[in-house]
């Protein structure tokens, strides 16, 4: 079951992150090889006017590539934290099902291993077991929260606004 819903969430993921990307990344696929075109092209004129690079030259390019490979791994960094793909040993055994912040850095948490529920406090240093519940809290079922394009409350926003210049 868990691997059935673990698919289906991981290829939802990367249905959409491909839709969004894609366009970007055939731009950058296609910037080489049009570069690599009109070097051709101007390449014999260019060549004999030309005695030796220098590294200026093509620093920008050396920076550029830098970027895009810092890019690259922060990207992938996040996309295995978004879609929790390094679950480690637990197998989905083990559950966040709530939390309370109780400072900057203090917070309590109740955690689900198995069938078991844990209280369990946590600091910049340390993880410390509270109590383990004898009654089981019952989580209810996230439904996903009602959404509201962003333009309505904007003219909702900007509505109130004028409202308030009026009076």
């Amino acid at each position: 079951m868990w691997k059935g819903l673990f698919n289906q969430h991981f290829f939802k993921c990367q249905a959409s992150l491909l839709k969004g990307r894609a366009f970007f990344l055939l731009f950058l696929l296609w910037v080489p090889f049009s570069a690599m075109a009109a070097g051709k092209s101007a390449g014999s004129t260019v060549a004999s006017q030309t005695l030796a690079m220098h590294p200026s030259d093509y620093f920008l390019q050396i920076l550029l590539s830098l970027i895009f490979i810092l890019l690259i791994i922060f990207f992938a960094a996040w996309f295995l934290k978004r879609t929790a793909l390094v679950n480690g040993a637990a197998d989905g055994q083990l559950k966040v099902i709530g939390g309370v912040s109780l400072g900057q850095r203090e917070k309590v948490v109740i955690l689900q291993v198995g069938q078991e529920q844990i209280l369990v406090g946590v600091t910049t240093t340390h993880i410390t077991k509270l109590h383990t519940l004898s009654k089981p809290i019952e989580v209810k079922s996230s439904e996903p929260l009602p959404t509201v394009p962003f333009s309505t409350k904007l003219k909702e926003a900007l509505n109130a606004r004028q409202e308030q210049n009026e009076k």
